[in-house]
């Protein structure tokens, strides 16, 4: 696991790309944003010298959120995730914060892999949609 710096942002990005089905010019510019936004530190994990993860920290008065997780399909269910997972609960806890938090859909995996690192259910937010 490894911090993203100026040399391994481009990478961190087509990381963090290449695992979502989509790869649209809106997605990529969203990617890069989140790269370069202040306050927020990403990771990449590799294996075996490839880039197969991506994710990010962001903190602010003491407090970290953990977003814009992603792990190849190909390295899936290998601990790649919980390694993101630990990695950025040990980066926020040397930068003193005492609270992180994260977002996912309820009873997918990453719900599974958040609550196997210590994480508990805070609320639960309901999308609606209506057809038009």
């Amino acid at each position: 696991m490894e911090i993203v710096d100026d040399a391994n942002r481009d990478m961190w990005v087509q990381t963090a790309m290449a695992i979502y089905p989509r790869d649209s010019m809106t997605d990529t510019r969203l990617a890069q944003v989140v790269s370069n936004r202040a306050l927020t530190t990403c990771f990449l994990a590799q294996m075996n010298g490839e880039a197969v993860g991506a994710s990010a920290l962001s903190i602010r008065d003491g407090i970290a959120t953990m977003y814009f997780t992603a792990t190849r399909y190909a390295y899936r269910n290998q601990g790649v995730q919980t390694a993101m997972i630990q990695a950025r609960l040990d980066y926020a806890q040397a930068q003193g914060c005492e609270i992180a938090f994260s977002t996912t859909e309820p009873g997918n995996n990453s719900m599974r892999n958040l609550m196997r690192a210590g994480f508990q259910v805070a609320y639960v937010r309901c999308e609606m949609k209506k057809d038009a």
